[in-house]
C-alpha cells in the first residue's frame, strides 16, 4: 500500500506543478472555463486564488499519509512548505506569469491545513 501512496502523491505533485507552470494565457483560460462551467464568470478571480489553497491542501494530506505509510519522520512534511514558496518563486520563468507574495501565503495556508488534516488522519489510523 505504501507504493500506492507514493505514486498518488507523486502524481498529484506532477499534476499541480503542471497547472502551476502553464503560461499566463493557458491558466487564465483554464480558470475561466471552470467559472463559466459553474455559471458565473465573476468567480474567475476567486477560483484562481482558491486553487492555490486547494492544490497545496491536497499535497499536504497526501505527503502526510505517504510518510505514515513509509514510517518516515513527519518533519519531512516541511518540504511541502518549502515547495509552496519555490513553486511561486519559479513563476517569473514562465511566459505571462509573475510572482505574488499573496499567492505564496495562499500556498502556505493550503499546505498547513493539509498537513494538519493529514496529521489527524495519521493519528486516527
Amino acid at each position: 500500500m505504501k507504493y500506492v501512496w507514493a505514486i498518488v502523491t507523486a502524481g498529484w505533485f506532477i499534476f499541480m506543478t503542471y497547472l502551476s507552470h502553464q503560461n499566463g494565457a493557458e491558466t487564465a483560460e483554464t480558470s475561466l472555463r471552470l467559472a463559466v462551467f459553474l455559471g458565473n464568470e465573476g468567480l474567475n478571480g476567486w477560483l484562481r486564488r482558491a486553487a492555490h489553497v486547494a492544490l497545496f491542501l491536497v499535497l499536504g494530506i497526501l505527503v502526510s499519509l505517504t510518510l505514515k505509510a513509509w514510517e518516515l519522520d513527519w518533519r519531512i512534511v516541511l518540504l511541502v512548505l518549502a515547495w509552496a514558496v519555490v513553486d511561486e518563486a519559479t513563476k517569473p520563468l514562465v511566459d505571462g506569469r509573475h510572482f505574488q507574495i499573496i499567492d505564496v501565503g495562499l500556498n502556505e495556508v493550503g499546505a498547513v491545513i493539509g498537513v494538519v488534516i493529514g496529521a489527524v488522519i495519521r493519528f486516527l489510523l
